[in-house]
């Protein structure tokens, strides 16, 4: 933790809100709480903003409103243990009930509600334009606070997600926006004009699916919303004034549309030209009628903030040679100056045997397939191969072999050599690598979650941006796809970070000394882009370990969803743009044992903080640090440079 995120982490609560505009325009009658779901924990993540809900309420009497029946007596006993006078549950399950006359009077006498979660569906048909809604209303009116999780959330703002018929996930949303699932209503309590929220955000990877709800309204009605998408156990507490702050173990993240932003379908599937994403950790607070954010300690500038490399690269979410034609037919079609392919693979030559297998069924036989290892490396007629060849197709490949392959053997480095003016694709796993660094564990279940992401340094082909591929592919690592992409930005400093997804190709190309990325097939591919930011790393557990939650924190980047129709600028050949060190800098391993190695190590000062943000090492730097006195655990890394006037860090876990 450097000195700028101690002071907002544990001065800036201390200060308020003098860093927030004050001067605002709108306000609200009442206030609003919505948490994204997951387990309330006594003496806990819930305490403070459960707690902010008691505060704002002036008599502290709490109505829990339910759609099941016996909701329990768990969620009135922690009101009443945070200051509630009063916390009573009502079990409303029907339309009939929702309109009983009863109900309103009872309602009336509170001056907090609390929805539970379940099926916003049944809050959507059971209590539209009932006497309950009505009491609601009224109650926020006379400034109340209203608030819920989950499902409790999600029918609290301007549009709601109804899930009439079944809820709808991120791919759906994404390949077509006008699917029968996408369910949009503005007729339900209507308590925070032009916003639409969601819950579970980065646990189910439902950014896209936000983003296909901003889309479907705006090509459907015309008008546009900023999407609020809260993390499980975090919560978004906004006051009156529309000063709204962030609790929890995960992130608040906003998507707005931007300037000459441009919602449109390509094909059925959504295109999008500027959103601005933002996304917000415990304690940041963002004065929503100007968007003025307070709270993000780290400047997060690109070391580098374009792309050079003059070959052209397609890239492939998914494994297996039947999701591949379309990577295959892009690769074969591509001129080069030599139309052999050489398919580069691991030890087993198992899945690049299928590619060539189907390679020769199309009638082209010019393939090769290359075991990457070190002997083959050294073979004098590996080397003139890959000095001739102009087509590569990785598959398969042990990532640390191909790395190893390629910056110690000559047929690695003339294999380099002739991608830069060649043609070059990646499949599956393999489209992680062309990238600065990438995320080694993201199949591993709860990695986020435990904060246990491991990041690894890639081919440098593409040397300011991230990639992960099969990002909505599999529910066991949803968080991990979703939170890796801004989490590696922030850990390196990267321009770009792209998700890519079955169904889509992605085409990085050079054309008249500009650098473009395009993108083809049935998807969108998606990527972020950073400008220069402020940004941070979540300090907040969400498991009994206590390790921190791998969420990233920035103010403000730019997203956008493009296909063919559209080719991105993202460099030049001739751009000339210093690193903030003269070479890039490479801290590693990660995770770490007794010692630290230090690549391109600039003269300066290293010092190593604590999770809690405690400084537990300083030293000089040099190409190996000490530190075997260190506890295993979570720890931030601080780089300066003594002739420079930038930072490097990095968070390292000690085994």
């Amino acid at each position: 933790m450097n000195n700028k995120k101690f002071f907002f982490r544990i001065i800036f609560p201390l200060i308020g809100f003098l860093l927030i505009n004050t001067s605002f325009s709108q306000q609200m009658p009442g206030s609003i709480m919505i948490v994204g779901g997951g387990t309330e924990s006594s003496g806990g993540w819930s305490d403070t903003p459960y707690g902010w809900v008691v505060e704002q309420a002036e008599n502290k009497r709490v109505a829990i409103i339910a759609h099941s029946e016996n909701p329990g007596s768990w969620m009135p006993d922690y009101f009443e243990e945070l200051g509630a006078e009063q916390a009573d549950n009502f079990s409303v399950m029907t339309n009939q009930q929702a309109d009983q006359q009863s109900l309103y009077d009872d309602l009336k006498t509170y001056d907090a509600v609390f929805f539970k979660g379940g099926d916003q569906s049944n809050y959507y048909l059971y209590y539209k334009d009932t006497k309950l809604t009505q009491a609601v209303k009224e109650i926020f009116e006379a400034g109340g606070v209203i608030s819920g999780t989950s499902a409790g959330l999600a029918v609290l703002s301007d549009v709601i997600f109804t899930a009439e018929n079944g809820t709808v996930y991120s791919y759906e949303a994404l390949r077509d926006p006008n699917n029968q699932y996408m369910t949009l209503a503005d007729d339900f309590l209507n308590l925070f004009p032009g916003y639409i929220f969601d819950s579970h955000f980065v646990e189910r990877s439902r950014f896209g699916r936000l983003i296909g709800f901003m889309g479907h309204w705006k090509l459907n009605q015309g008008e546009e919303m900023v999407g609020v998408g809260v993390d499980d156990k975090t919560a978004l507490c906004i006051d009156r004034e529309k000063i709204a702050r962030v609790y929890g173990t995960g992130a608040v993240r906003f998507y707005q549309p931007g300037e000459n932003n441009n919602f449109r379908l390509s094909d059925g599937k959504l295109l999008a030209d500027n959103l601005q994403a933002s996304q917000l950790l415990h304690n940041d607070a963002v004065q929503l009628n100007e968007f003025n954010v307070a709270g993000l300690g780290n400047e997060i500038t690109p070391e580098k903030n374009h792309e050079d490399y003059p070959g052209t690269l397609f890239l492939s979410a998914i494994d297996g040679i039947d999701d591949n034609t379309l990577t295959l037919t892009k690769l074969k079609e591509e001129p080069s100056g030599n139309d052999s392919i050489l398919i580069v693979t691991g030890n087993s030559t198992a899945e690049a045997e299928k590619y060539r297998n189907t390679l020769s069924q199309w009638n082209f036989d010019k393939t090769e397939i290359l075991n990457a290892t070190i002997p083959n490396g050294e073979d004098e007629q590996w080397i003139a191969k890959a000095e001739r060849i102009r087509k590569f197709l990785f598959v398969d490949n042990d990532e640390s072999q191909l790395k190893e392959f390629t910056s110690t053997t000559p047929a690695g480095q003339k294999m380099l050599e002739s991608m830069r003016d060649g043609v070059a694709a990646f499949v599956g796993d393999d489209s992680r690598l062309p990238g600065q660094i990438y995320c080694a564990n993201y199949r591993q279940v709860y990695a986020s979650y435990d904060g246990l992401l491991e990041f690894e340094e890639g081919l440098g082909l593409l040397n300011t941006t991230t990639l992960m591929p099969n990002t909505f592919t599999s529910s066991d690592y949803w968080e991990n796809t979703m939170a890796a992409v801004p989490y590696a930005m922030n850990l390196d400093s990267l321009k770009y970070g792209l998700w890519l997804s079955e169904e889509m190709v992605l085409k990085y190309f050079e054309e008249e000394g500009n650098t473009y990325m395009t993108a083809f097939g049935d998807f969108p591919a998606m990527f972020i882009e950073n400008n220069g930011t402020m940004g941070d790393f979540s300090d907040q557990s969400a498991v009994s370990s206590g390790e921190p939650r791998d969420v990233a924190g920035f103010k403000e980047m730019k997203m956008r969803l493009i296909d063919n129709t559209v080719a991105v600028k993202v460099g030049s050949l001739n751009a000339s743009n210093p690193l903030t060190y003269q070479q890039k800098l490479n801290v590693y391993p990660n995770p770490a044992g007794d010692w630290l190695f230090i690549k391109n190590a600039p003269k300066g000062t290293l010092t190593v903080f604590s999770a809690k943000g405690e400084r537990m090492l300083q030293t000089g730097i040099s190409r190996k640090i000490d530190i075997s006195g260190l506890k295993p655990g979570v720890y931030f890394i601080r780089v300066a440079g003594s002739d420079s006037d930038k930072v490097y860090t990095q968070k390292i876990l000690i085994k």
